[in-house]
């Protein structure tokens, strides 16, 4: 939360060049209560003297909205709301770049009270998104941000600007690619035919019409027995794995075995719950 003061520098440094007062503490009370206390009523939330203002709205819901002085026109600091319209709606709010420490440090407070890690998270992310749209005027979207999180050179953020206000562009990062490639290449390893794995089965009025096919692979070892049922027409009604002479415990292995037994296919037979056993031999 220590670093919250330099993130309210990045925020408002761009719309606070000509303030000349920071945020009092009457100010800050309206924006994290007397706001809320006002809507909670059905009333407008206005201050006598004050235009709330909204400012900006990130691509997860949070809401920036600025207060601004009715005359001059100045902005006294900035609501923060999110989730809006709900039962659960948190109201903060974010002090001008030239309020009192005091004022400073009860907002790093008031975040740690009333955010838990799930709304931490969601707050850090609308705040970096904030930053961005006041440095440089682009809306823009952040995937996915963490709060120990940072922008550095190994991320490669886009944007792009917009004409809509509430457009945002998704952003490409590199790492996400890098992950996307290598979940790719995970499922096409699952996906490949294992032909090293020898089966049978103790099914004797039945023949096999269609042979188990074991996909992946797995530096395991060992014997996997399934026991399996079919119904009249041949096919696979429940496929479970037994300890009864299997010789390993693999999950992998176990997994693999289950979802070949499951697509074989039996010639048609008699016995509606027709049971028996299918070895794998890894």
């Amino acid at each position: 939360m220590r670093k919250l003061n330099l993130i309210i520098g990045i925020l408002l440094f761009p719309i606070l060049l000509f303030s000349q007062s920071g945020t009092t503490l009457d100010e800050y009370k309206y924006l994290t209560k007397g706001y809320a206390y006002q809507k909670n009523l059905g009333l407008d939330g206005g201050k006598s003297g004050y235009e709330v203002k909204s400012m900006f709205t990130a691509s997860n819901g949070v809401q920036f909205n600025g207060l601004f002085t009715q005359n001059e026109g100045k902005v006294k600091g900035v609501l923060v709301i999110i989730n809006q319209n709900s039962e659960t709606s948190i109201y903060l709010g974010l002090p001008t770049n030239d309020a009192s420490a005091s004022i400073k440090n009860k907002a790093e407070e008031d975040a740690k009270q009333k955010l838990n890690l799930y709304a931490k998270e969601k707050y850090d992310k609308a705040l970096l998104e904030f930053a961005m749209f006041q440095l440089s005027g682009e809306r823009v979207a952040i995937s996915s941000v963490r709060p120990d999180e940072s922008f550095d050179n190994n991320n490669s953020y886009q944007t792009k600007e917009v004409e809509e206000y509430n457009t945002v562009v998704p952003l490409e990062i590199e790492k996400r690619e890098t992950m996307t490639k290598g979940a790719n290449e995970m499922s096409a390893a699952n996906l490949k035919i294992n032909n090293s794995v020898k089966s049978n089965h103790d099914f004797k009025e039945r023949t096999l019409l269609k042979a188990p096919v074991v996909r992946g692979e797995s530096p395991a070892k060992g014997t996997v027995v399934i026991k399996m049922c079919l119904d009249l027409e041949g096919n696979v009604k429940s496929a479970k794995f037994t300890q009864r002479g299997s010789t390993t415990f693999n999950a992998k292995l176990k997994a693999m075995a289950i979802k070949a037994a499951k697509d074989v296919k039996f010639s048609e037979g008699l016995d509606p719950d027709d049971c028996g056993l299918m070895t794998f031999i890894f």
